[in-house]
């Protein structure tokens, strides 16, 4: 059985949400923002493993929207993708000096698309972390946190909170 990945979509035109949308659904749990400002608020709801973004929006440049995702605590090491019509080197390489994991092209067959998402995504769940701490493990892959080798069920809220002592404590001893 194949996991099927959280997938947030973030565009400010509906033909696109709509029509990408659906099609990823086949591979994807895909999610769909028309508004940029909100996705501070998405990011508080749920956990996304990827993030698609298209670069030219009216309220907020994709280049903007990134920075954004990227400061949230649950945004920072989520996979985050370029799906623009924007076919220009400047653009792609000012994308990935922004730290994306793939720049897509709307032309694209979706079935690419869909590979270079997947792909995306994993190589950045290879290389994420699993902390310990004494008896406490925590796996940033997956989310998941276990005491004494039994797992313990969080709100997004308290996994914050985990997350945000245990970079302090990682910081204070270095």
């Amino acid at each position: 059985m194949t996991t099927k990945y959280n997938l947030l979509y973030i565009d400010d035109q509906i033909e696109n949400l709509n029509l990408f949308s659906e099609a990823l659904s086949k591979k994807f749990i895909t999610d769909t923002l028309q508004d940029p400002n909100l996705v501070t608020k998405q990011l508080d709801k749920k956990i996304y493993e990827g993030i698609l973004v298209d670069l030219h929006m009216p309220l907020m440049s994709g280049f903007d929207l990134i920075k954004k995702i990227k400061s949230h605590i649950t945004g920072k090491d989520t996979s985050i993708f370029i799906l623009s019509s924007d076919e220009t080197q400047e653009s792609k390489m000012k994308g990935l000096h922004h730290g994306i994991s793939d720049y897509l092209y709307k032309l694209m067959s979706i079935d690419e698309i869909m590979v270079r998402i997947s792909n995306g995504i994993q190589s950045v769940k290879v290389v994420s972390p699993i902390k310990r701490i004494g008896n406490l493990m925590i796996n940033t892959n997956s989310f998941q946190v276990e005491i004494e080798d039994k797992e313990v069920f969080l709100t997004l809220k308290e996994y914050k909170i985990l997350i945000s002592i245990t970079l302090a404590q990682d910081f204070i001893s270095h």
